[in-house]
Order: structure tokens, then sequence, then C-alpha cells
């Protein structure tokens, strides 16, 4: 065991990573609890966490694609390992800036994105729903509430490696819709990097990969459902903000060769 006493070790997260997805998938269901959250948000918990994380990371399998007909179907056991770490630091994140700033200081959201961009560049397999939803989602809650954090997230990770994230979880579209409403929910209308979203082209692609959601055909209305509700929620900080008008014109204006 390592210093926090609950999690496994690097060393046997290395050589068992399917153990080490076990240990951590009970913390996680113990980190709904707020008590629990903050007896457990100490250096301690989150050092071990984000070395864990990284862990996982460097150990990934990568399965390229064949073709982009066929996905591989393959069991990779550190990635299973490494979405339930990201699931309980997504967890300790919950109205906790002291959490958020630590993960943001470690670099924790640099390595993740990088990952990400390595699959799409090297046409990865589709990793498994988990994952494509504990990324996400993990990076919501980094800057849920934060202005400081949000900010260097949205500089770091825009534009680019944003529309890579927001692509992940195709199939829980409102994940995305979540992301980028955290992410400039707490922007000031002045704020340079809310104008990069409302006034770039970059910034009207990733939204134009957000609309493309809402264009396909979904046969649980539940999710239909949800995804227009964050849509609504978004769509409507960014009309209070006085962004959707630019939004809407650089859409309209963006061409085949730009998206």
């Amino acid at each position: 065991m390592c210093a926090a006493t609950m999690l496994p070790s690097a060393s046997n997260a290395s050589v068992d990573p399917e153990a080490a997805a076990t240990m951590v998938g009970n913390l996680v269901r113990a980190s709904l609890s707020e008590d629990w959250r903050v007896e457990h948000q100490h250096e301690a918990m989150l050092n071990g966490l984000t070395d864990l994380i990284k862990l996982h990371l460097g150990l990934l399998m990568e399965g390229k694609a064949e073709s982009t007909d066929e996905v591989e179907d393959i069991h990779d056991p550190h990635e299973a390992a490494c979405t339930v770490c990201l699931k309980l630091a997504r967890n300790l994140c919950v109205n906790n800036q002291y959490v958020q700033q630590h993960f943001l200081e470690r670099g924790l959201i640099q390595e993740l994105v990088a990952r990400v961009r390595t699959d799409f560049v090297a046409r990865v397999r589709e990793r498994g729903k988990g994952w494509r939803e504990a990324v996400p989602s993990f990076i919501t809650n980094l800057a849920a509430g934060n202005s400081v954090v949000a900010i260097r997230v949205l500089e770091s990770i825009f534009p680019h490696d944003l529309a890579i994230v927001c692509a992940l979880p195709w199939h829980r579209p409102e994940l995305s819709f979540m992301l980028v409403h955290n992410l400039i929910a707490t922007c000031k209308i002045t704020s340079p990097v809310l104008k990069q979203l409302t006034e770039d082209p970059d910034g009207h692609c990733v939204v134009h990969i957000l609309l493309s959601f809402l264009c396909r055909d979904e046969e649980d209305e539940a999710q239909a459902a949800k995804t227009g509700e964050w849509a609504s929620i978004l769509f409507g900080g960014l009309w209070l903000k006085g962004g959707f008008p630019p939004i809407y014109g650089g859409i309209k204006h963006l061409t085949p060769a730009c998206v």
C-alpha cells in the first residue's frame, strides 16, 4: 500500500492493474459521500492518485485499428484501472478548489490530454465507454466553479485538444456540452479565452462539433433529453454573455476546408 493507505502502490498497480482497479473502484463508490471526500482530500491521497493515473496512462495499450469500419475489441486492464482512477479524481474535485488546484499543478491535465491526442493522431482503436466518459467528466469537474483553473485549462487545450475531447463521448453528447459550459461559465464577458470560443474560427469549429450531436437520430428519448438540456444550458449561458450572435455568424461562414 502507498502512503494514502487506501490506494494500491504504483508497483502493485503496474503488475496487477485489475486488482488495482477493483480497489480504486471501491473508493469511487465511497467518494459519493461528501464526508468521505472531505476526510480524504489530504496530500497523500491526492499525490498517490495522481501517480496512479500517470502510471496507467503510460501503460495503456495502443491497439491501432486496421480500418475505420472495424474497431478492435480489446480489454486493456490499464485502461480500466486508469478509468476508475479518473472517476475518483473527478469525485474528489466536487466543490473543492484545493483539490482542483492540486491536480492542475501536478500537470495531470497535460498528460491526460496528450494521451487522448496521441490516440487520435495514431488512429488507435476506440477505447471503452467508461474511458470516453471519464476523460471529459474529469476535466469538467476539475474546472467547475473555479475560474482560475477553468481559464488555465481552456488556455491549455483550446482549440484542437478541446475538439478531440468533445468528440470522445459521442454516445453521451451531454458530457461535451457540460464540459464546454463549465470551462466558460465563470469567464467574464471580456475574457480573452471566451472571445476565442465566440469570435475565433477555431472556436466556431468546436461549437460546430457540438451542434452536430444535435443533428443525429437519437432513439433513446432519455438520452436525447439530457443532450438537449445541456445544449440549452450552454447556449443560454453564451447568449447571456453576448457570445451567441458572433458564434452564429461565424458558423454560417465556416467552410469545409476550415472545419
